[in-house]
C-alpha cells in the first residue's frame, strides 16, 4: 500500500528483496485495486506455503530476526495498532515475547490476510482486526499504547498527513513506531523523511533487516 509507484517485496535473511513488482501511479480507488490484485498474487498464490510467505517473508527464520528490533522499543503494555498489519504475524510475535501485556488490532486492505488474523494467528482477538485502507480506518475515541506503521502503506499522498494522524490516536507517553524492511532503494529517502517530521522525542533503531523510527508522544 503506498503512494509510491507499488512495490511487492519478498525477503530473505540478507535483507535483500528475492521477488519485486512495480506498477504506475494510478487513481487512488484503482491505485488500491491494483495493489490488493499484486499482493493476492504474491502472498497468496500457493496454497501450501507457511504464514510467512504470506507476510512476504521467504523463511520463518528471517521473519522473527526482522520482527525482533521492535521489542527493545516496548516498556509498558496495553492497546497495540498494526497499521497494515497483514495476517497479524507481528502481533502474535510480540504477545509471545514481550514480558508487557499487550491487547493487539490490526488493520489491513487485504480481505485474506484478515481473515486469515482472525481465524488462525490471533483467533482469540478475531474482532480486534478489520479489513480496511489504513487511510479510512478511524478508531473513534480509542487510543493506543503504540501504533505501528509504515508510511509506504498509505495511498495519501501527503502522507506526513496521516502519520499525524497516527500521532493523534495515541494515549500520552504513547508510541508511534515507523519502520520499514530493508531491500528497497527508497528506504534511505523514507527514514530521512520520517526523522523530519518534528513530532517530539525520537528514537531511531535499525537491524540488518529492520529499521524502526519511534517518536514519543508527550
Amino acid at each position: 500500500m503506498s503512494s509510491q509507484p507499488e512495490k511487492t517485496r519478498t525477503f530473505s535473511l540478507s535483507g535483500q528483496p528475492e521477488t519485486e513488482f512495480e506498477t504506475v501511479m494510478l487513481p487512488r480507488h484503482e491505485e488500491i485495486s491494483k495493489a490488493k490484485s499484486t499482493y493476492r498474487q504474491s502472498y497468496y498464490s500457493d496454497s501450501s506455503a507457511p504464514l510467512s510467505m504470506h507476510c512476504g517473508w521467504s523463511s520463518d527464520e528471517a521473519q522473527i530476526l526482522a520482527y525482533e528490533a521492535f521489542l527493545s522499543l516496548f516498556d509498558r503494555g496495553g492497546d497495540v495498532l498494526d497499521l497494515g498489519c497483514g495476517n497479524g504475524a507481528l502481533l502474535r510475535f510480540l504477545l509471545s515475547r514481550l514480558s508487557v501485556k499487550i491487547s493487539p488490532y490490526g488493520v489491513d486492505f487485504l480481505e485474506e490476510s484478515i481473515q486469515e488474523a482472525k481465524t488462525v494467528v490471533l483467533s482469540d482477538f478475531s474482532d480486534n482486526f478489520f479489513a480496511s485502507s489504513i487511510d479510512d480506518f478511524n478508531p473513534g475515541v480509542q487510543k493506543f499504547s503504540c501504533i505501528i506503521t509504515s508510511p509506504d502503506y498509505t495511498f495519501d499522498p501527503d502522507f506526513r498527513k496521516h502519520v499525524k494522524k497516527c500521532f493523534s490516536w495515541l494515549e500520552p507517553r504513547g508510541k508511534l513506531m515507523l519502520y520499514d524492511y530493508k531491500g528497497s532503494e527508497y528506504f534511505k529517502d523514507f527514514v530521512k523523511s520520517w526523522c523530519d517530521l518534528d513530532l517530539g522525542f525520537m528514537e531511531i533503531i535499525e537491524t540488518n533487516l529492520t529499521a524502526i523510527v519511534c517518536y514519543v508522544k508527550d
